[in-house]
């Protein structure tokens, strides 16, 4: 918006504050943007890629940006991007819907939890090379049933297709069958 204001001491100082003030958002946008890039840079290069992100605006006007990357069948690792700096990553299984998780679920997702656990030290140390630092900036749920949760892909806007959950656990019952079958 264009903002008007009349030439005097008090004006000039007030402007120069707010351009103080612009300066910053834009430095702080700047940081999280290369932060976000050096992310996802990251995941793509471990092998992870973009399933799906979302732009959320809370009631309290705080924003937040999601991007959702594949892990491994039927789960994905949601990584939040909140306005004042701060990430959270946390795994989750995919489905279509908002539900909990079945109690099978969860026993898949606490291992899914744990093998993402084990590899994030390496997602630090390859950010590190970037010059991101996650320090008190990062989030990360411990690998715990009470964590366990499915993701609502539809709320998200995809880049491709990923296999729900409910499919793959299906998927994998059936096989056993087959493979007790043969035995």
């Amino acid at each position: 918006p264009i903002t008007q204001f009349v030439f005097s001491s008090n004006e000039l100082e007030q402007l120069r504050e707010d351009v103080k003030l612009l300066e910053q958002q834009y430095e702080q946008l700047e940081e999280q943007r290369y932060i976000s890039e050096s992310f996802n840079e990251v995941m793509r290069d471990m092998g992870y890629h973009v399933v799906g992100s979302r732009e959320v605006t809370k009631k309290s006007g705080r924003k937040y940006r999601n991007e959702l990357y594949s892990f491994s069948e039927g789960t994905a690792v949601n990584v939040t991007y909140a306005s004042n700096g701060q990430i959270c990553v946390e795994l989750g299984g995919i489905d279509v819907c908002d539900r909990e998780p079945t109690d099978a679920e969860c026993n898949v997702l606490c291992d899914e939890m744990t093998a993402f656990c084990n590899e994030f030290p390496e997602i630090e140390k390859r950010l590190l090379t970037k010059g991101v630092v996650l320090a008190s900036r990062i989030s990360m749920l411990p690998p715990v049933e009470e964590y366990a949760q499915i993701i609502n892909i539809e709320a998200f806007d995809r880049k491709e297709e990923i296999e729900n959950m409910e499919a793959v656990s299906k998927r994998r019952q059936e096989y056993k069958k087959q493979t007790m079958r043969k035995e």
